[in-house]
């Protein structure tokens, strides 16, 4: 049997933050954590609360969005991006 060594990343979260200062500093730990890992899984945790009929689902759109955006080269490797992504729906 062969050990995995696996470690878990809690990144900020999209449209979560407060201000210019974060947004930066989150992009840059993003972007050293996209850089040095080899095999990555995404995991976008969502409340369960913005699919309720008569909510707006906006919130939700707008994350997954930004969330494919803030890849480089997102037209060459949606794909590979989408299959290594799991959307999660809570109720908390």
């Amino acid at each position: 049997m062969k050990a995995y060594r696996l470690h878990l990343f809690d990144c900020p979260g999209y449209s979560d933050s407060n201000g210019p200062l974060m947004i930066i500093a989150n992009g840059y730990f993003h972007y050293r954590i996209f850089s040095k890992v080899k095999n990555l899984k995404f995991v976008l945790t969502f409340d369960g609360d913005y699919f309720e009929t008569g909510k707006p689902f906006d919130k939700a759109a707008n994350t997954i969005t930004e969330f494919f955006n803030s890849f480089k080269d997102i037209a060459q490797i949606k794909k590979e991006i989408f299959a290594a992504t799991s959307f999660l729906f809570t109720k908390i």
